[in-house]
């Protein structure tokens, strides 16, 4: 199976926010690096329907997030090089050819 990246965004309604819940739902998921409380990018092979039904379990129904695939490749911004390197090693390790273009803080 294919890894792939995610970022997941997560509104806190009615849970109080808490990112560790999300760190540790995500733990069971794949590699992942949290980038602010509302914010997670995830590599795994996991597919969104099944990634998504994992983080329902654990919030409220008013709770609301978004789950979607990307490709760090067509990705720029202005980010710490930390947040950089987290993708460009599982890209290296994946033998995805590429530099990402990245501005850093």
């Amino acid at each position: 199976m294919t890894k792939k990246f995610y970022s997941i965004n997560v509104r806190w309604v009615v849970t109080p926010m808490h990112p560790p819940l999300i760190d540790g739902i995500l733990g069971t998921a794949g590699d992942w690096v949290r980038y602010n409380a509302q914010t997670w990018f995830l590599w795994t092979e996991w597919e969104v329907g099944p990634l998504s039904g994992l983080l329902r379990k654990h919030l409220m129904d008013e709770d609301s997030f978004i789950v979607f695939p990307f490709d760090p490749l067509n990705a720029n911004g202005w980010s710490p090089n930390w947040v950089w390197a987290w993708f460009q090693a599982r890209m290296e390790d994946d033998d995805k050819v590429g530099r990402i273009n990245s501005s850093s803080s």
